[in-house]
């Protein structure tokens, strides 16, 4: 048994046994960074100017406004983390995430920021999704993902996904998608 597929031996039923177990390839980037990227830098270079304009540094004579410095501070900081400190969390997620296919089930498992295990039954998989690049890395995701929880998902802000909503489990960034997209709908019609 490889070491990652040994991260779910305790979270194993009577009778399970994994089939194929993995990890996210390291890739920073995803389809939406087209438009995240330009849109973090933007917001980041505003809140920068702003910081400027409140620390006097854009006027003459220079007005300081406490005010308007310690209420850019957090916009700044969520500024920098869209343009640039995503990325970080996002390989820091990948290296700490695991994914498994059983005979009875796919897991996600993630021991970053928290803890937590994502088990969905082969029998209760509503829709199977695959998207996959020219290198055969790709995506599959188990259940219906809205259109504004599709742009954040496995974007270092997958915390902004609208409404609070839950996302579907996935398998983001797995080396021969095709084949382990085989793999599980072989299972879901055995």
């Amino acid at each position: 048994m490889n070491e990652i597929a040994s991260v779910f031996q305790s979270d194993l039923e009577q009778g399970e046994e994994i089939i194929w177990a993995g990890q996210p390839e390291p890739r920073l980037f995803s389809s939406y960074d087209f438009f995240l990227i330009p849109f973090g830098l933007v917001f980041f270079g505003f809140t920068i100017f702003w910081l400027l304009g409140a620390s006097g540094f854009l006027s003459e004579p220079h007005q300081f406004s406490a005010f308007g410095l310690l209420f850019g501070i957090p916009f700044v900081s969520m500024g920098f983390y869209m343009a640039f400190g995503r990325f970080i969390a996002k390989s820091w997620k990948q290296r700490n995430t695991y994914y498994a296919v059983t005979n009875q089930r796919v897991l996600v498992f993630c021991t970053v920021p928290n803890r937590y295990l994502q088990t969905l039954s082969i029998d209760a998989i509503p829709t199977l999704n695959k998207s996959a690049n020219s290198a055969g890395t790709g995506t599959i995701d188990f259940g219906v993902i809205t259109f504004p929880a599709s742009i954040t998902a496995n974007s270092g802000i997958d915390f902004f996904t609208a409404s609070g909503e839950s996302l579907a489990p996935a398998f983001y960034d797995v080396k021969d998608v095709d084949s382990i997209f085989e793999l599980i709908n072989g299972q879901r019609y055995k």
